[in-house]
């Protein structure tokens, strides 16, 4: 998104449907006839993949991309899910498909392609990707990631959405292990928790990235305190479920990479294990970070078109 915002390409979706029968099995595997076509002694060699094959993800993943070196693209190293022919970007997560280009001709050229060999719904301008909002507007060369849906969800199950609100993901007390031992009820709810908040936290929530990293310390024995601390995540990411990651179009062409890091040294007073992070940027526009407990980054609010 950030190469997108920077070079104001265009976005199309395609979602793929049954997107694994489209994939034809590589070992020998039978199952028993449907209800209503059962025969005695009888039963079916499978040809295509199925969902709920251990091996059809892979399966697809082999298709989808042996179609696309077909198309004339060819992957990036070390993506296994990202395919370019210099002109065309395509990026995918099972059946969930995005174009990228400056060129819309040859988009809808690709699309075209693509639509022809599977069955897929064009969803049109990319709008939606795995929970995340993505919003663009032209005039200014902006766009916004934002997950305030998926927050929302999350603050709903565990009835956390009309709570007070927190304006800090953390308070300053020092959160240490606890000394007795947790019913696997509260473990269980508790790793829901902070396993919830990781998505978001990893993609474009990077003031609760510190937070999460932290409360997953305390996964196998969470005690009330660590409870009490993920019930505030939560609330603050929902009081601040409008924050968005804004990229921009960047006409500076000295701007290609650049990364920075910290460390604190020994800076937990229990196991005396140093924190560090580091932040990397493309184009200006930040693209991944590690928790940083410093790091400081420039989140604004959604914007409503």
């Amino acid at each position: 998104m950030a190469i997108t915002a920077a070079f104001g390409l265009h976005a199309i979706q395609l979602d793929a449907v049954n997107a694994f029968t489209n994939s034809k099995v590589d070992e020998t595997v039978y199952c028993q006839c449907p209800e209503g076509f059962e025969q005695t002694g009888q039963c079916l060699l499978l040809l295509q993949a199925l969902y709920g094959l251990r091996r059809s993800p892979l399966l697809w993943l082999k298709e989808f991309s042996t179609t696309l070196i077909q198309l004339g693209l060819h992957q990036v190293p070390d993506e296994l899910c990202l395919y370019t022919d210099g002109k065309t970007i395509v990026f995918f997560y099972v059946d969930d498909i995005v174009i990228l280009g400056k060129d819309l001709a040859l988009l809808h050229q690709l699309k075209d392609a693509l639509l022809q060999l599977y069955e897929m719904r064009d969803l049109g301008d990319l709008s939606w990707f795995l929970g995340i909002r993505i919003i663009r507007d032209w005039q200014q060369g902006k766009l916004w990631l934002c997950q305030d849906s998926y927050i929302e969800k999350i603050a709903t199950s565990f009835h956390l959405d009309n709570s007070k609100p927190v304006y800090t993901p953390l308070t300053q007390d020092e959160l240490i292990p606890y000394d007795g031992q947790a019913s696997p009820q509260d473990i269980y709810i508790y790793q829901r928790k902070v396993g919830s908040l990781q998505y978001p936290a990893t993609i474009t929530r990077p003031d609760i990235a510190r937070t999460t990293s932290k409360l997953s310390e305390f996964l196998q024995n969470p005690g009330p305190q660590h409870q009490e601390a993920i019930d505030r995540a939560i609330k603050y990411a929902y009081n601040s479920r409008h924050l968005a990651i804004e990229y921009s179009a960047d006409t500076n062409e000295q701007n290609v990479f650049a990364c920075a890091s910290d460390a604190a040294f020994g800076d937990n007073p229990t196991t005396r294990h140093s924190t560090e992070g580091y932040s990397n940027y493309l184009a200006d526009q930040l693209i991944s970070i590690l928790q940083n407990k410093r790091l400081s980054l420039p989140l604004v609010q959604k914007p409503n078109f």
